[in-house]
């Protein structure tokens, strides 16, 4: 049973473009230790001259990338040279350092690899840093480049080219040039060590965190000629180069309106054998059942199918201790609202007793039944195929510390929607070969790594790892949040123990300040932007044979030594004359370091 937005509940929305939710401005500490509630840290100038430089210890080595890649305007392969990191932390800020540089006969630039281009949901997403973030496998977190935002302009993330002058588009590599130098501020790292999510490059591991008096990295020096080694701009540096000077002065090393985003990060999953999904979130996990086989029609009456499917429940609860555990009835929109608040009511209730039933409810703190009627619709229902989704119960309760292990019952995988291909083959789509480069577990992550390639009898373009316009992150449509990444590489699921996993995602909360606000307050309530773990923004072209792209997807981890990759068709327009296009690769081994 797909689509299940319960996790839709609350925070506030964004629109326009895509979006919602408020943010909270985050703390800055002021150099008179002053805290506020919501408020500010105020930032200690740290503009220092040559003579306030000294060398504490030795600078930590960067992570070294060395890939082919293939440049899109000059339409041929060149050998891409990163060094990433140490992230650099001071001042409650994490400053990454990317420095990028070829040897071969071509000049590319930094936008060509990490696009700015990428949608955000507010409608501002060339102004929110370059697609890069930072991820938290310990705490499993993302953070996206901090953002300053001031009255009298829009935004402008806390980046900066040193080398380079001024401006995005002078940051160019290759034939006759210097490496790109390029750094970015995000909140400070809680760890001593993160990945990196490039787009196109991948997901960079293992990236050290290093605090400023111990990285052995100087401060930027205005009057440098060149960008020395091992000097590292602090966020007051990067921003009295970026800003023009009015927009700096008002500043006055108080940065209220700089804006850092840290989301924790989610999971969907749904079992192959029942019509049972599962939504993880941070403080809370959701269980949702279709009424349509629990009930029969305009009934409270448990069908005889339920068994199976309320056992399917009881597995994944099996490892829950205490808390409470919530049981909602939901209804579709026909007939009243006070006959589908009784159904609702009756259907929850139902659900309590058989599961008293069929285990022990004793371990759990509490259990309350509630009924929704059809006021928290998770679909349109305009259509049979939304009301269905909205026919639910969902059982919503406190996730345990580890999560337990389900084994499936079955080795049967559904049957194949589309072209069928055994690792380490390529699958053949109309939109481009699709090859799994490898499948990796990193920590609490298995981190898969995408090549689409074209050939004479395929096109080159986004469609194959994606699924048509209006469907966007866990299979839902546009309807169930706001937005939708049509670029992403959000559709491949894995199979793994009789589930379907999807990409791990967030929702992404709104910037909040000038035009942001009035665009949060005309928003839809109760939705969110939902933002895939994966590559966000794919390019498409009609380049020569040979031309590819690289796409980065990122799932929960698995027992299995082998899963599938599967990208099916979620049926969510059935009116569309434009198609997903499902393939299949099988037997894809998950590398364990």
């Amino acid at each position: 049973m797909k689509k299940s937005l319960l996790s839709l509940l609350s925070v506030c929305i964004l629109a326009g473009c895509s979006q919602e939710a408020t943010k909270s401005a985050e703390t800055i500490e002021s150099n008179e230790n002053v805290e506020q509630e919501n408020a500010i840290e105020s930032v200690e100038d740290t503009n220092h001259s040559a003579d306030d430089k000294k060398e504490i210890t030795e600078p930590i080595d960067p992570v070294t990338v060395d890939i082919p890649m293939w440049d899109f305007q000059e339409d041929k392969e060149y050998q891409l040279k990163m060094k990433v990191g140490p992230v650099i932390r001071e001042e409650g800020y994490g400053i990454l350092p990317v420095k990028v540089d070829t040897e071969d006969n071509i000049t590319s630039t930094f936008k060509r690899l990490f696009d700015i281009g990428v949608f955000t949901g507010e409608g501002i997403s060339s102004e929110q840093g370059y697609d890069i973030r930072l991820i938290d496998a310990e705490n499993m977190t993302v953070s996206h480049p901090a953002v300053l935002m001031q009255e009298g302009y829009t935004t402008h993330a806390v980046q900066t080219f040193l080398g380079h002058g001024f401006g995005n588009d002078n940051a160019t590599f290759g034939v006759d040039q210097d490496p790109v130098t390029y750094f970015v501020a995000f909140d400070a790292p809680k760890t001593e060590e993160v990945h990196v999510l490039f787009s196109q490059v991948g997901m960079v591991q293992s990236v050290p965190v290093v605090d400023r008096e111990d990285s052995g990295m100087a401060f930027y020096d205005d009057k440098q000629d060149e960008v020395a080694e091992n000097v590292v701009p602090s966020v007051d540096n990067i921003l009295e180069r970026e800003l023009l000077n009015e927009q700096y002065d008002l500043l006055e090393g108080h940065y209220e309106s700089l804006q850092k985003r840290v989301e924790p990060i989610e999971s969907y999953k749904e079992n192959l054998e029942t019509s049972l999904s599962r939504i993880d979130e941070i403080e809370y996990s959701t269980l949702i059942l279709s009424s349509d086989v629990l009930f029969d029609f305009d009934s409270s009456d448990l069908s005889e199918e339920a068994d199976t499917e309320l056992q399917a429940a009881i597995d994944e609860l099996e490892s829950v201790e205490g808390g409470k555990l919530e049981i909602v009835g939901h209804t579709d929109r026909e007939n009243t609202e006070a006959y589908n608040q009784t159904l609702s009511e009756k259907r929850a209730n139902a659900v309590k007793e058989r599961l008293a039933s069929l285990t022990d409810l004793s371990k759990y703190d509490e259990v309350t039944t509630e009924g929704k009627s059809f006021n928290e619709p998770i679909a349109d229902n305009e259509s049979e195929e939304g009301r269905a989704q909205n026919r639910r119960v969902a059982l919503q309760f406190t996730p345990p510390k580890e999560e337990i292990v389900i084994e499936s019952t079955e080795e049967r995988l559904p049957d194949p929607e589309g072209q069928v291909s055994r690792f380490p083959d390529s699958v053949k789509t109309s939109f481009g070969n699709v090859e799994m480069i490898e499948l990796k577990q990193v920590d609490d992550l298995t981190v898969g790594r995408f090549k689409v390639f074209k050939t004479e009898e395929t096109k080159l373009k986004y469609d194959a790892l994606a699924h048509v316009a209006g469907v966007g992150a866990r299979g839902w449509s546009s309807d169930d949040s706001i937005g939708y990444n049509q670029f992403s590489a959000y559709a491949p699921t894995m199979i793994s123990n009789g589930q379907r996993y999807y990409p791990l995602d967030y929702y992404l909360t709104p910037l909040t300040g000038n035009y942001i606000d009035e665009k949060v307050e005309k928003a839809p309530e109760d939705k969110k932007f939902i933002v895939p773990l994966a590559e966000r923004n794919m390019p498409q072209g009609t380049s020569t044979n040979g031309a590819y792209f690289y796409a980065t997807v990122v799932w929960p981890t698995t027992n299995e030594e082998e899963v599938t990759i599967d990208l099916a068709d979620t049926g969510v327009y059935q009116s569309s004359t434009e198609r997903t296009e499902p393939w299949r690769i099988t037997n894809v081994p998950i590398i364990k370091e």
